[in-house]
């Protein structure tokens, strides 16, 4: 199984530089709907 997405999203998140850059890179990868089920899941 290839896993080179999942090391490149934790790259991706890891360079973040604060939450408004990490909020822009999920806005940027997820759809309104998983970020949604995202928010519930993480309460």
């Amino acid at each position: 199984m290839n896993d080179g997405w999942r090391k490149e999203l934790l790259t991706l998140m890891t360079a973040t530089k604060g939450e408004k850059e990490l909020n822009e890179l999920l806005e940027a990868l997820l759809t309104p709907v998983e970020r949604e089920e995202l928010a519930v899941r993480w309460q």
